[in-house]
């Protein structure tokens, strides 16, 4: 496997053979990621990720949904976290993650969760986001599914997966959900029962980086404990 991996400030080479691209602290023109990405011939894993807070990216996720779109038959992982740009109102739809049902080959996931689910706590937020299901984004491919930067606004979202009578997604295998309040670890543990139903692992984990981050992160995870008290 060829790994493209451009950190901040780097040189924008073109990824013509390479099935791998890392961009760290890349704040790309948005030309200009259609450009770098539209070079590679076959892509088979993306990354993005911010880890310096105040970084502003010129793209939001449904801009690169739109440029990968042109690998949806290879495309098996895909992660894009921390990546913070300015929208108005209008348009608020770029914010979000479009369905990946057409990506057929579509194996890990990992992106953070104001991306997949609209906040009904704000106001005049639209309601067909707020109603938006986790499954009508998620492909049926789909073995690793990673959301970090969680809420308690999540919940409802995974247990539609879990309550769904024709559940589309056989070869789920794990579900990781990353917090940064402690105090919201309590609120996730019924999820691990519901998910082993189907079996499916779930995981919850408090972390305090931010995301991709640089520096070392304190991680506590729900599941460890469980597992010890059970013993």
């Amino acid at each position: 496997m060829k790994t493209c991996t451009i950190f901040k400030g780097g040189p924008a080479r073109w990824a013509f053979h390479r099935s791998t691209i890392k961009l760290l602290d890349c704040a790309f023109s948005l030309p200009g990621l259609w450009s770098f990405i539209r070079s590679c011939k076959r892509l088979t894993s993306f990354t993005s990720a911010f880890t310096e807070y105040f970084e502003v990216s010129t793209y939001s996720p449904g801009n690169l949904f739109e440029v990968l779109t042109l690998y949806e038959l290879c495309l098996e992982h895909l992660a894009v976290v921390s990546v913070m740009f300015t929208y108005s109102r209008k348009s608020l739809e770029r914010s979000f993650w479009h369905s990946f049902h057409d990506f057929a080959a579509l194996k890990s996931l990992k992106v953070e969760e104001h991306s997949l689910i609209g906040n009904g706590q704000v106001r005049d937020y639209p309601d067909y986001l707020i109603e938006s299901k986790l499954l009508d984004i998620l492909p049926s491919s789909l073995e690793t599914l990673t959301i970090i930067h969680c809420t308690l606004l999540i919940i409802p979202k995974l247990l539609e997966m879990v309550d769904t009578p024709d559940y589309p997604l056989p070869r789920l295998k794990t579900v990781t959900i990353k917090i940064r309040k402690l105090s919201d670890l309590q609120g996730f543990d019924h999820l691990r029962p519901a998910f082993a139903r189907i079996g499916v692992e779930f995981r919850c984990i408090y972390t305090s980086s931010y995301g991709f981050s640089s520096g070392e992160s304190s991680e506590y995870d729900s599941t460890e404990e469980l597992e010890e008290d059970s013993k």
